[in-house]
């Protein structure tokens, strides 16, 4: 059912620029709603579920409330199998990583250090892309 979908929406979107030689050349070429990525990732009958589970994931839900929108029966189903973990999620956690430069008043990063160690919250800022007098240590 899945795979006749997208072909189907395949088959309109190439026709939308079948006029367009060089339009429709592109997208006669590209992996655009086919079954199969230039990855060799497969879209299935679960890959919509697959990506709910990962997107409730990297919005922050607690795994017990992913579990039961998910109706899954154990957390392992839910976490394990059902939600990935993607470049951009562990890119975000790392930098998220508090600032370990002594007495680091933030920088160019979110959180910083009070002199007993502890850290204090600060509202998340975007990250610097390059090193500043007083920034970051990258």
């Amino acid at each position: 059912m899945l795979r006749r979908d997208l072909n189907e929406a395949r088959s309109i979107w190439l026709a939308e620029v079948e006029m367009l030689t060089d339009e429709h050349q592109r997208r006669t070429e590209s992996k655009f709603l086919k079954p199969e990525n230039a990855n060799g990732e497969v879209a299935d009958f679960h890959a919509p579920r697959h990506t709910f589970i990962t997107l409730l994931a990297s919005s922050g839900v607690h795994p017990k409330v992913a579990q039961v929108l998910a109706r899954h029966s154990t957390i392992t189903l839910t976490m394990d199998r059902c939600s990935h973990a993607r470049l951009v999620d562990l890119n975000t956690a790392v930098e998220n990583l508090p600032s370990l430069a002594p007495g680091a008043s933030g920088g160019g990063h979110a959180n910083g250090h009070t002199a007993t160690g502890r850290f204090r919250y600060r509202p998340r800022r975007p990250v610097c892309l390059g090193c500043t007098p007083g920034g970051c240590l990258w």
